[in-house]
């Protein structure tokens, strides 16, 4: 594997990161990379991700400041190919919902709620054979995607939505 040093110049507000073309990867360069060390932080934080910028604006006219920002911030669960927002589900506390998103606990039920209704995320429970309980959301790939090719069967659970005719 060829390996290459450059430097960058970076302005106060930007951080250096790697793009892995082959998987799609996206890291984000721990302090120690900062230093010169040849090291990433454990924390990827997107993989290859699509937005649809259209749903997207059609999104934010639809929902206040605080829902828009907490659906971007969604984005950052996403698993590859199949949008789940693991660890994110029915059981999730609104404590840990409201300290995840910086959100007040006494708001961050509403804007749940208001991003389920408009078809953000889904919910989905079932139980196993083995009468195991399950339950978990996924994120709607029509706005955004992670992953080179999200699953036909993901797509298919949020085609009836607004943001899959846009």
């Amino acid at each position: 594997m060829d390996k290459y040093k450059e430097t960058i110049e970076l302005g106060h507000n930007e951080i250096p990161a790697r793009l892995n073309l082959d998987t799609g990867e996206f890291l984000i360069a721990s302090k120690a990379e900062k230093r010169g060390d040849d090291t990433l932080g454990p924390n990827p934080i997107k993989k290859f991700s699509k937005r649809n910028e259209m749903a997207w604006e059609v999104l934010e006219s639809q929902t206040s400041n605080l829902e828009y920002a907490v659906a971007n911030k969604l984005t950052r669960y996403l698993k590859m190919h199949t949008n789940s927002l693991d660890p994110l589900n029915n059981d999730t506390t609104l404590t840990t919902l409201s300290e995840e998103f910086g959100v007040s606990r006494k708001s961050i039920s509403g804007v749940f709620d208001r991003l389920f209704r408009l078809g953000v995320y889904g919910k989905f429970e079932l139980y196993e054979m083995n009468e195991k309980y399950k339950s978990y959301w996924i994120f709607n790939p029509y706005l955004t995607s992670n992953g080179k090719y999200t699953k036909k069967d993901v797509l298919g659970l949020f085609q009836n939505t607004l943001y899959a005719k846009i």
